[in-house]
């Protein structure tokens, strides 16, 4: 005993050094961790079966082609990963997380539509090669991070 007669015991399942706001904070983050970090596995392993697929095809002579089943699958993991993801981020962002995402993503759609359209049309004039798709998806995912990078720097 202390001395104080009775000492109140902490109970071992509550965490009285921080503040509920803390602690909400510190769930949403783990949460965010969370899906990131399954997003990141799931993009992970689709990532790895089209790049040996697509190294078979270059390096072994196989065929290009997919079962329909494995393209369905894909496409299906694609859109619960988007969606779920973004259902579940959104509920752990605050607002001004979201308005930094919605405006990066505003600068990569712009970009997008701005550098596609002017590809295709010098490629139709014999100026350029046919547009790499990828590339393009590539340039908008990049821009829209470069973008959402830059907004957390600058307001910070």
């Amino acid at each position: 005993m202390t001395g104080m007669g009775r000492a109140a015991m902490v109970r071992p399942d509550r965490d009285f050094s921080h503040g509920e706001g803390e602690r909400r904070e510190a769930a949403m983050r783990r949460t965010r961790y969370l899906v990131i970090g399954t997003l990141f596995v799931c993009g992970l392993g689709t990532g790895f079966y089209v790049g040996f697929r697509q190294a078979g095809m270059d390096f072994h002579g196989e065929t290009g082609f997919w079962s329909p089943a494995v393209a369905l699958g894909l496409i299906a993991l694609f859109v619960v990963a988007v969606a779920g993801g973004t259902w579940i981020m959104s509920g752990v962002m605050d607002e001004l997380e979201r308005a930094r995402s919605y405006k990066a993503a505003s600068l990569g759609a712009t970009l997008f539509l701005l550098a596609y359209p002017i590809w295709y049309f010098l490629w139709k004039g014999g100026f350029v090669r046919e547009p790499i798709h990828w590339v393009m998806y590539a340039f908008f995912v990049f821009a829209m991070l470069g973008a959402l990078a830059w907004y957390r720097v600058r307001e910070s």
